[in-house]
C-alpha cells in the first residue's frame, strides 16, 4: 500500500534509518511522555534525527486512516453492525450503527494553551468507524438507522439522546435513558482506551498542525491493536498498550511492515528494549 511512498527514512544525514527502526521509536514515543531528548537517548540517535523520523512515521500511519477507520456505506455492512450491537448487551438499543462522542486534546506552545476536538463513532468492538479532528464530519446513515449519542447532541432522525433528567422522568424514560446510555458507554471506553497513548494527555509542539496527524495516528494504531490483540475481557476499558510496549508485538509489527518494504539488517537494541 505504501511500499511505493515509502523508503528508507532519508533524513539529510550521513546515516538512513529503516523504517522498522522509526516504527519501535514511534510506538515507543506515543505510548509515554518522553521528551525527544529521552527518546533520542534510548534509541541512540540525534535529537533532531528522533524528531525527524518521529513525524514522517506519523505521517505515514495517519495515511493508514482509510484502510483501519472505516465506516460501514452498504446496507449490508450496517445490518451486520446492527447485529453485533444486539448480541453485546442484554438491552440493545435498536438500529444502533454506531456510538457519538468527542473529546478534547490539550495542547500548548509557546503562544499558550488550547485544545483540540476529535469527534469519533465507534463500533460494537470498540474500534473507530469515523473520526474527525476540529470540525464535525459528515457522514451517509439511513432513516432507519441510527448513531446514539449523550446530551450534548440534538435529537434527530438519525441520532437518539438521552432525556434530560429533570427529576420528573417517568419509568418508560427512565428505562429508555438506562438501555441508552448501557449502549453507547462503548464510545467512552474508545477515547479511555485512547488515552493509554500517553502522549495524547498533553501535547507539547511548537507546529499546532502537526497535532491532527499524531492524534489520527494513535486512533489507526488503536483499530490495529483491536484487530489484532482485541480488547482484555476483564476489563473493557483498557487495551493491553502497556503489555504491547513491554514485549515483542509482532501483529502490529508486521500489520505495519507490510505496507513497507522488508528490510534485511535488525538493530539488537530494539529486541532489548521490547
Amino acid at each position: 500500500m505504501l511500499k511505493p511512498t515509502f523508503k528508507n527514512c532519508y533524513l539529510g544525514r550521513s546515516k538512513n534509518y529503516s523504517l522498522k527502526y522509526g516504527l519501535y521509536m514511534t510506538i515507543w514515543k506515543l505510548a509515554n511522555r518522553n521528551s525527544f531528548r529521552e527518546v533520542s537517548g534510548r534509541f541512540g540517535v540525534a535529537h533532531g534525527s528522533a524528531y525527524r523520523i518521529f513525524i514522517k512515521c506519523v505521517t505515514l500511519i495517519a495515511n493508514l486512516k482509510s484502510k483501519v477507520i472505516r465506516f460501514p456505506r452498504t446496507a449490508t455492512s450496517q445490518r451486520k453492525l446492527i447485529e453485533e450491537f444486539e448480541k453485546i448487551r442484554g438491552r440493545p438499543f435498536p438500529n444502533t450503527i454506531g456510538c457519538i462522542d468527542g473529546m478534547h486534546i490539550s495542547i500548548n506552545n509557546r503562544k499558550g494553551f488550547y485544545s483540540i476536538l476529535v469527534q469519533g463513532i465507534v463500533d460494537s468492538k470498540i474500534k473507530f468507524s469515523d473520526a474527525f479532528l476540529g470540525y464535525p464530519g459528515i457522514i451517509s446513515i439511513p432513516p432507519e438507522n441510527q448513531l446514539i449519542g449523550d446530551g450534548a447532541y440534538s435529537l434527530q432522525m438519525y441520532m437518539m439522546t438521552p432525556f434530560k433528567d429533570n427529576g420528573h422522568l417517568t419509568e418508560k424514560e427512565t428505562r429508555y435513558n438506562t438501555a441508552l446510555s448501557s449502549n453507547r458507554v462503548l464510545v467512552e471506553q474508545a477515547f479511555g482506551i485512547s488515552k493509554k497513548w500517553r502522549m495524547l494527555h498533553h501535547l507539547k509542539l511548537h507546529n499546532l498542525s502537526l497535532a491532527k496527524t499524531i492524534i489520527m495516528a494513535a486512533i489507526a494504531l488503536q483499530n490495529i491493536v483491536i484487530d489484532h490483540e482485541g480488547v482484555d475481557e476483564n476489563d473493557t476499558n483498557r487495551i493491553n498498550i502497556e503489555n504491547i510496549i513491554s514485549t515483542t508485538t509482532s501483529t502490529i509489527k508486521c500489520q505495519l511492515l507490510s505496507f513497507f518494504p522488508k528490510m534485511q539488517h535488525e538493530n539488537a537494541m530494539f529486541l532489548m528494549i521490547w
